[in-house]
């Protein structure tokens, strides 16, 4: 099924903090929805970020990305007159969807400096979460909750699966470091033979063609030799595929070449490495080669590498293939993946799931069917694997594949870093 031609238009949608399936309100201080303007955007306070009140009390909640992190800043008022920040007790709960179930939870105590209370830890970005603010001042508590959806879509499940969005849990794995070689196939040293007349004469009869399949001793062609007019026979010295026929009946031959057979049950794999690879390389590592980028790769080892010359700016590595079914031919390119190094991670990750959002890589962790875009940081990789070095925990579920038609709908959606 072609995911891009099922398409359809997702929906970045807000839920409620209760959605979320874990608030028990206490019956002393229930939770109020954040307010919202009457085009349904945030209320907004005089410094522009989300205004929360209730009786005449009042927060203004800022991520204030002036400094060297982005920190929560927020400004409490009693019946919009400024509070001194130490009169104000604040706490904060922010609920991450980090691919788990029930997401992760970061919980916030926000300190009095200057005329603000500001979180003391940095807040991580995207800067999409479920908050839950809860506040003192006096002998009253007050709490809010409110959603700030930030690079993440809902893909209800039937339209995840026509789309060919596919999951997977952040697991350890191997990363197989790897060296690109380009060369070609040749014909194994020891398979190949030519044949002349041993005798000059006259050419009686020819039984091959060119491509003909013989077995080692079968008839080639009979000659006439001139001098006794005796006939003799040419016969395959090997098993293999007569590449070339220069003769014909009643041809008259001397000592020219007539006849070359090429075994190819085997055949070599020679490529050329630079000398800053040839550090890397070593007899017995495992090789992946492909001649065509629509094959599935087959396995070798290398089996012999030429010494280092002054004179030539390569080396010659060469691979000896199995090729009983003919799959190689001699003369045609390959291309080769040499492993030369494997390297253990906690968290390894297909390079079909990595996208980029703004300017970085990205996954998208997922929660029933929400998919939030979150930072990664990459570490070693190989053609299949990418190491995680932070951004995902283990166990992570991530979608690993068709994660471009989320950030597509990300990219054209209104609802991006709103706080």
């Amino acid at each position: 099924m072609n995911a891009k031609s099922l398409l359809i238009p997702l929906m970045v949608m807000t839920f409620a903090l209760a959605a979320c399936g874990e608030r028990t309100e206490p019956d002393s201080h229930p939770v109020h929805d954040a307010p919202v303007s009457e085009a349904g955007s945030p209320e907004r306070g005089p410094h522009g970020g989300r205004l929360l009140r209730e009786a005449g009390f009042s927060l203004e909640v800022v991520i204030d990305e002036s400094g060297p992190t982005p920190l929560f800043r927020v400004f409490p008022a009693m019946d919009g007159v400024p509070l001194p920040p130490h009169q104000v007790q604040l706490e904060m709960t922010l609920q991450r969807i980090n691919g788990r179930p029930g997401g992760r939870l970061d919980r916030l105590r926000l300190v009095p400096r200057d005329d603000a209370l500001w979180s003391a830890t940095a807040v991580e970005e995207p800067h999409s979460f479920f908050v839950t603010v809860e506040a003192r001042h006096g002998e009253r508590q007050y709490r809010w909750r409110y959603d700030t959806p930030e690079a993440r879509v809902e893909v209800p499940a039937n339209m995840a699966r026509a789309q060919g969005l596919e999951t997977a849990e952040v697991g350890p794995g191997e990363i197989d470091q790897t060296v690109l070689l380009q060369g070609r196939i040749v014909p194994a040293s020891g398979r190949h033979r030519s044949l002349r007349a041993r005798f000059p004469g006259l050419v009686k009869s020819v039984s091959v063609e060119e491509g003909t399949q013989v077995q080692a001793g079968q008839l080639l062609a009979m000659v006439e030799a001139n001098d006794s007019l005796q006939r003799y026979a040419l016969r395959a010295p090997i098993a293999g595929t007569v590449v070339r026929r220069a003769v014909h009946p009643g041809e008259a031959v001397n000592d020219q070449q007539l006849f070359e057979i090429v075994d190819v049950s085997q055949v070599w794999a020679e490529f050329e490495a630079f000398p800053l690879q040839r550090a890397a390389l070593a007899v017995g590592q495992r090789v992946r080669l492909v001649a065509h980028d629509d094959d599935p790769p087959r396995e070798g080892r290398v089996d012999y590498i030429a010494p280092i010359s002054d004179d030539a700016p390569t080396v010659r590595v060469r691979v000896v293939l199995d090729n009983a079914d003919g799959h190689w031919v001699p003369g045609q390119w390959a291309s080769a993946r040499v492993s030369v190094a494997r390297q253990a991670a906690d968290r390894v990750i297909p390079r079909t799931a990595v996208q980029t959002y703004r300017d970085g890589p990205a996954v998208f962790l997922v929660e029933a069917e929400r998919y939030q875009a979150q930072p990664v940081v990459l570490g070693a990789a190989d053609d299949q694997w990418i190491a995680i070095q932070s951004g995902v925990e283990p166990g992570a579920r991530i979608v690993t594949a068709n994660s471009f038609l989320l950030k597509a709908e990300i990219e054209k959606s209104a609802a991006s870093h709103d706080h």
